[in-house]
């Protein structure tokens, strides 16, 4: 039988994962996470570091330049060590009995150089003596904590407390931070005693130190191969999806919030993702014995520190539960002729391999292929059918789009594979995508609003970092524009571009404001798309300062608009980043002289693309989708007209995923942010649909081409960061297969993500209706309705009960049909209530989506805002089928 295969593959496994453990040291930890080049010295023998490697007491770690690592040690202590650090792991030691006596538990670390961030665990809690980490500095004592260190590159160290408290000591003095003192955070340098400060360092965010050993040497060619030889098990968890358990706050800019999931008074260890998804969370697992044991490959990643007599009973346990032993039996009674073939299996990636193809045999188990790549170069794929790969497993609807795709040549070998772009080529994949910012509320769930776009300076200015600068003396144009677009109540949008020079003796940054304002109020602005016309007399933005609750403040550029107008996009356009004048302007307006990509830019989307697809899959079974956009438009260039296409390929790494609403609570009440992935979609088994909830180390990777008459750029890079972006993956109708007329309705409990997914700035979509009838004949949408509602209290449907709304949103649409069975516009009208009063009348954004083939089904979206300053803001998927 194929459970009694698995188990039995299962058993071996874990017999050869405890046998070969080395006991040269005791074990400190194991790795969750790494990054980039990491290793372990020890004895003068390096090791480089990967997901599930063991690290042992006595070992020296060490972080490569842009590396990382996350340990979870023997006590459920984690801990983040930053880039260019080095950790001396002196002697990690849980109390136990030995032939020797009994054995004394301690956890002693020397900082060497960089920076950390742990949440302690239990070592340190009775015993505080037990627990000591040393820097050049000073010397750390816990009493139960979430804190950080990080070394500057003068050589000094700041520390912060999110929670319980650290004493801090040197020769020179000591400062206790956290649990009522004083200060949360402090600086201290050799040989000088600690200093309490009020607010976080800037430093803390950054990753320097002083000494930048041969480790940081290395080219990202040494730390590409290193992570491509774990076969991307560095990221990746049993099932292929990323592990996101992670210390909150560390080497993503987050906000710093007390430790995810954690009690802050006892400074517990969270929980990790697989534990609690896959154990504390019946919803997020099936009942289905299939899943129960894709659950349990899960589950042996997390149980690596237990003994094997350990893991061996909760394996019985769960062949119990699946009916495969029965009451009394152990791992002994599986038949002996299958155990021979044990030898063959020596990893979990053999296991999930196994589990995924069990059709295998497992005396070969292979590998698991991609059934949307056949697995060669980008480029030299002969286009060979995904569909007929052996040993490939079976992927619903997008495996037969795979095998009916005609191949055609692929202009982007190294972004795509062949068989990728022959489905793109193909129009039978659809993918309908909104992307928008987002905030994670209270409750973990996503929220968003509607405010007009507004750019801040991104760093805190205040004295210290404010340059006076005598711009009336310069030889050269220093300034910037403002760039922004306006929507009307029409939903039209049109581009303005405000120029801003510098011609002062800038002294202060009231100076600045001065200057800025004074222009803003002439307020002559110009349409980028006409750069021959007048410039045009608005004033719709002011420049102002906007303290920052640190005893600084952040220049903001605001909207003035009036009602009937909004401001969806802003941004600044510095016109030179090099000259001395250009960098001190950009640093008393930005705090920094260094800009990033999303730095002065702002914009709230209620856009939808809808556009061709492909594919990509994880060994899992599950993926994610591919978006292409090809965009042809008329631009000046050198005052002459030039046709530009601009081709945009959007993907995503296969992340942690669910497809229930409490599993995404639970997700980021320990601190990891999950995605949103569905395959059983109400009404077609021919949809996928999801959300990616995007964060700065797991972005969207956009691929940009731009093709002009004259010429074809190379391909640009770039990233979406905190960025949740809706998208729906379904297979095309054929339009010419679609006539006569039809009314399409549907509604469902939004709660469950199987029937439809919305969030918005109040909390979450819990209920949703819509119809509309439409002519095929014609193309022509009408009397489309959409209403649903908002709560924020979601929990209380899941248990059978009912709350009040917190919005009512109802919304009229029509318009017409596109050439590919697709669906979209932005003529809507309609209102939102709140606690049944009306507060909006003026709703705009879009509604769109396409119809599934066979043409019974519409799989939509909406992404809607506010006009009138009421700022509500909501956006999901629906699906609608056709009524008979």
């Amino acid at each position: 039988m194929q459970y009694s295969r698995t188990i039995i593959l299962i058993w071996g496994l874990v017999f050869s994962l405890f046998c070969n453990l080395s006991f040269a040291a005791p074990i400190a930890g194991h790795v969750i996470l790494a990054k980039g080049k990491v290793t372990a010295t020890a004895e003068g023998i390096e090791r480089v570091l990967k997901r599930r490697s063991e690290i042992y007491s006595g070992e020296i770690i060490k972080t490569g330049n842009n590396a990382s690592v996350q340990v979870r040690f023997v006590d459920k202590a984690l801990m983040t060590i930053k880039p260019n650090s080095e950790m001396d792991i002196s002697s990690y030691l849980m109390a136990q009995n030995t032939e020797g006596g009994a054995q004394q538990e301690q956890a002693i670390m020397k900082l060497v150089k960089g920076g950390f961030r742990t949440i302690t665990g239990s070592i340190g809690k009775g015993d505080k003596s037990a627990y000591k980490v040393t820097t050049p500095a000073a010397s750390i004592g816990i009493r139960g904590t979430n804190y950080e260190v990080q070394q500057e590159s003068n050589g000094a160290f700041v520390m912060a407390v999110y929670s319980g408290g650290i004493s801090v000591e040197n020769e020179a003095g000591t400062i206790d931070l956290g649990l009522g003192s004083d200060f949360n955070f402090t600086r201290v340098s050799p040989k000088s005693s600690p200093k309490g400060l009020l607010s976080a360092p800037e430093s803390l965010s950054e990753n320097t130190a002083t000494d930048q050993g041969s480790d940081e040497e290395e080219t990202e060619e040494v730390a590409q191969t290193d992570e491509e030889s774990d076969d991307a098990s560095e990221t990746k968890d049993d099932d292929g999806k990323d592990e996101k358990t992670v210390v909150a706050g560390t080497d993503s800019g987050e906000a710093d919030n007390d430790s995810a999931g954690t009690d802050s008074t006892d400074g517990e260890a969270p929980a990790s993702a697989e534990q609690t998804a896959l154990t504390d969370l019946d919803a997020g697992v099936s009942d289905s014995k299939a899943d129960t044991v894709a659950a349990l490959d899960s589950k042996l990643s997390t149980t690596i520190e237990e003994t094997k007599k350990e893991v061996e009973d909760k394996l019985i346990q769960e062949l119990i539960e699946l009916e495969v032993l029965t009451d009394g039996q152990t791992l002994d009674d599986l038949a002996d002729d299958t155990k021979e073939n044990l030898a063959n299996l020596d990893s979990l990636d053999a296991l999930k391999d196994f589990l995924q193809n069990p059709e295998n045999d497992i005396t070969d188990p292979g590998s698991v292929t991609d059934p949307t790549d056949p697995g060669t170069d980008p480029g030299t794929d002969p286009g060979t059918d995904p569909g007929t790969d052996p040993g490939t497993a079976p992927v619903n609807f997008i495996e037969s789009i795979y095998a009916n795709a005609p191949m055609v040549t692929n202009p982007y070998p190294t972004i795509i594979t062949d068989s990728h772009y022959n489905v793109i080529n193909s129009n039978q994949l659809a993918i309908v995508a909104m992307p928008l910012g987002y905030q994670v509320d209270a409750d973990g769930r996503p929220i968003f609003n509607s405010t007009e776009a507004q750019i801040f300076s991104p760093t805190g200015i205040n004295a210290s970092n404010f340059t006076a600068q005598d711009f009336s003396i310069s030889q050269s144009s220093v300034g910037f524009s403002i760039y922004y677009e306006v929507m009307d109540n029409a939903g039209i949008v049109t581009e303005y571009d405000l120029p801003i020079y510098m011609y002062d003796n800038i002294l202060t940054p009231g100076d600045l404001e001065n200057t800025i304002n004074a222009q803003l109020a002439e307020g002559y602005v110009y349409n980028p798309n006409d750069p021959t016309a007048e410039g045009v007399l608005r004033q719709d933005i002011q420049f102002m300062q906007q303290t920052d609750g640190s005893g600084g403040f952040r220049f903001v550029f605001k909207p003035t608009s009036s009602q009937g107008e909004y401001i969806v996009k802003m941004e600044l356009q510095f016109w030179d980043t090099t000259t001395p004048e250009s960098l001190a302007l950009i640093k008393q307006l930005s705090g920094t002289e260094t800009l990033a990509n999303d730095d002065w830019r702002a914009d709230i989307r209620t856009d939808i693309e809808i556009a061709n697809g492909a594919w990509q899959m994880d060994a899992s079974g599950n993926g994610s989708p591919i978006l292409f956009m090809k965009d042809e438009d008329t631009e000046l260039i050198d005052n002459e007209e030039v046709t530009v296409v601009s081709e945009k390929f959007f993907k995503r790494d296969p992340a942690l995923s669910f497809d229930n609403l409490s599993a995404l609570g639970v997700c980021a009440e320990n601190g990891i942010i999950c995605d949103i992935f569905v395959t059983e979609v109400k009404g077609s088994d021919k949809i996928h649909w999801g959300a990616w909830l995007t964060e700065p180390d797991e972005p969207i990777d956009i691929t940009r081409f731009v093709n002009t008459e004259t010429g074809f750029t190379d391909p640009v890079f770039d990233t979406e960061e905190n960025i949740l972006a809706f998208w729906i993956a379904a297979e095309r109708a054929d339009i010419n297969q679609l006539t006569g007329t039809a009314n399409f309705s549907g509604s469902g409990l939004c709660t469950n993500f199987s029937e439809c997914i919305g969030f918005a700035d109040d909390g979450v979509v819990s209920n949703f209706s819509g119809n509309f009838n439409v002519n095929f004949n014609t193309g022509a949408i009408d009397q489309g309705n959409l209403t649903f509602e908002t709560t924020n209290d979601p929990i209380v449907p899941l248990s059978g009960g009912t709350n009040t709304p917190v919005s009512e949103w109802s919304v009229n649409f029509s318009g017409q049909m596109g050439q590919n069975a697709d669906f979209q516009t932005n003529s809507l009208n309609g209102t939102v209530k709140e606690a049944g009063v009306e507060v909006s009348n003026a709703i705009f954004g879009n509604i769109g989506g396409v119809f599934v083939k066979p043409g019974d089904v519409f799989a939509g979206g909406y992404n809607l805002g506010t006009l009138d300053g009421s700022n509500k803001h909501a956006a999901g998927v629906f699906s609608l089928s056709k009524q008979p």
